[in-house]
């Protein structure tokens, strides 16, 4: 006679086997099916567990890793849009083309709006290229 399952003898609390009791009141269910279910819930929770504790560490150090990058890359992004920003505006080209009102005007007077808008953006302390989301 071949058993599929094992026989174990548990002993518990009063309140808790009361609990037990009125779950197996419900047809269909068993106590064997809920001790069974409720052990296999404990034993993969516990699973996961270990691997929090194995790769967990090493998980947010990769994420630091990784937010510092992020953070040196805006850096670098909002350091070249702020010198672009600067050489269009505060270093005018050396020789610029006479304008006689019939052509685009030249490359100073076009920029004055875009100086207007760089020196309100930094007297108010903003980003140039991008904002962050956190």
């Amino acid at each position: 006679m071949n058993r599929t399952r094992i026989r174990h003898q548990l002993f518990l609390d009063p309140d808790l086997s009361a609990r037990l009791e009125t779950l197996a009141a419900k047809p269909g269910v068993s106590k064997s099916t809920i001790l069974a279910d409720a052990l296999a819930a404990w034993l993969n929770r516990r699973g996961s567990q270990e691997l929090d504790e194995r790769f967990g560490l090493r998980l947010h150090r990769i994420s630091d890793q990784l937010d510092r990058i992020e953070r040196d890359g805006q850096v670098l992004l909002e350091s070249l849009a702020l010198f672009v920003r600067y050489q269009l505006t505060a270093a005018a080209p050396c020789c610029a083309p006479r304008w006689d009102r019939r052509s685009p005007p030249p490359w100073p007077i076009r920029s004055i709006p875009l100086t207007r808008y760089v020196f309100s953006d930094s007297s108010r302390h903003r980003r140039t290229l991008m904002t962050s989301n956190r």
